[in-house]
């Protein structure tokens, strides 16, 4: 028959269970509090997207002023959070705050392809061809030393960094054929929105009034709730914007 052992008997057996049971609780507890985090992360994340699309001004309030949103991201992710609403609003001062921020912090993988991302786009949209090459440098640099080039998904990074240099900064029109054919073939919305953004500017320079503004028309469909639909509107009212931005 077995017995269970007793306090005393466990000691004897030369076994300490004190420690133990105490790290097993610990290790639930903090497996508990990782799963509340990242069930507070998701629903935050949800809000937050919610109030980017509706009322960006109200989405950066809640970035700023709620404590809760301290607890569950990193400062570097509500940075870059801002720097989006900031973007959409078209706050040129505001967004080269947060860059200057940004540019002095250690980065996760992650959030350092975002910043980049969004530090060329930024710049490209202010006519800073020096500080856009930078970023496309910067960008294309980070993606070799960690290797992730030899990833598809990465490539077109850097083929959509090196496009973006070659539609703002060199106007290059011989792209248009490609653009077009990328953006027949682009089923995301958003994304066929900005290659038909780019092939109105790049009609602009060509001299072809027609198709830019067949282009700047579609751009426009898809990119609302965007920072490109304040860029487009503009644009249709006066085109010389689109050397500007």
């Amino acid at each position: 028959m077995n017995v269970p052992l007793s306090s005393v008997q466990l000691q004897a057996s030369g076994v300490d269970w004190l420690p133990l049971a105490l790290t097993l609780v610990m290790m639930a507890l903090i497996f508990l509090a990782l799963r509340l985090l990242s069930a507070l992360r998701t629903q935050a994340e949800k809000e937050l997207r919610r109030l980017y699309q509706q009322d960006v001004a109200l989405y950066l309030e809640r970035l700023e002023h709620n404590r809760r949103l301290k607890l569950v991201f990193r400062k570097s992710v509500l940075l870059l959070y801002r720097l989006e609403g900031y973007m959409k609003l078209g706050d040129n001062q505001m967004i080269r705050q947060i860059i200057a921020q940004l540019d002095q912090m250690s980065l996760q993988p992650r959030d350092k392809l975002l910043f980049l991302q969004d530090r060329l786009s930024f710049f490209v949209s202010t006519g800073e061809w020096d500080e856009a090459r930078a970023s496309r440098d910067s960008l294309v640099s980070f993606l070799q030393k960690s290797k992730a080039d030899r990833q598809a998904q990465y490539q077109k990074v850097i083929a959509d960094a090196d496009q973006i240099i070659g539609v703002y900064v060199e106007r290059d029109t011989s792209l248009i054929p490609a653009l077009r054919a990328q953006a027949a073939d682009t089923a995301d919305p958003v994304q066929r929105g900005v290659l038909q953004y780019r092939l109105a500017k790049l009609y602009h320079f060509a001299g072809n009034v027609e198709m830019r503004q067949v282009y700047l028309k579609r751009a426009a469909k898809n990119l609302q709730n965007t920072y490109y639909a304040v860029m487009i509107k503009e644009a249709q009212t006066d085109p010389t914007a689109l050397e500007r931005q």
